[in-house]
């Protein structure tokens, strides 16, 4: 049994290794994406006959106002699988929260003045809520909130 338990660190520690990596890789947008998103804990538990079993898996439902309970079940955690929940408009900025990151890229001041000039001039949009109009790839018309949306690709990454 000693082996098996040395053997299956090993392999945890690669692959945990090589998910780290991997991850580390992916851009923000696709990491972020519920769509992309598989996260799983997975306990060992030994199962009747520990010769007739190579390795027993139970899933769990993480409640994460019971910290007590995930800390005694951390170092023998393989998997996380996190439920993400479904948010409107996730990754998207309002003009004034872009302003703010450019102005602290650029170090200059940026104001949403500045951001309305840029819009206008790089034809990411037309004025007024004419939602077929936007590049999509930089903003986008929320119809519930009447209001426009801007994505991460809008600021200066420089």
């Amino acid at each position: 049994m000693e082996t098996i338990k040395k053997f299956q660190g090993k392999q945890y520690k690669e692959l945990k290794e090589y998910l780290d990596a991997y991850r580390s890789e992916l851009p923000d947008d696709i990491y972020n994406d519920s769509q992309f998103s598989f996260r799983v804990y997975l306990i060992p538990k030994i199962g009747n006959h520990e010769a007739s079993s190579d390795i027993a898996v139970e899933f769990i439902k993480y409640d994460p106002e019971n910290q007590g309970d995930f800390q005694s079940l951390k170092r023998q955690i393989a998997l996380i699988k996190e439920k993400k929940v479904q948010v409107a408009n996730q990754g998207k900025l309002k003009p004034s929260t872009i302003s703010q990151i450019v102005s602290e890229k650029i170090q200059r001041n940026f104001n949403t003045y500045n951001h309305t000039q840029a819009w206008k001039y790089y034809n990411v949009r037309k004025p007024g809520d004419n939602a077929q109009d936007c590049k999509t790839d930089y903003c986008q018309y929320d119809e519930a909130h009447q209001d426009y949306v801007y994505t991460q690709r809008n600021y200066c990454y420089r």
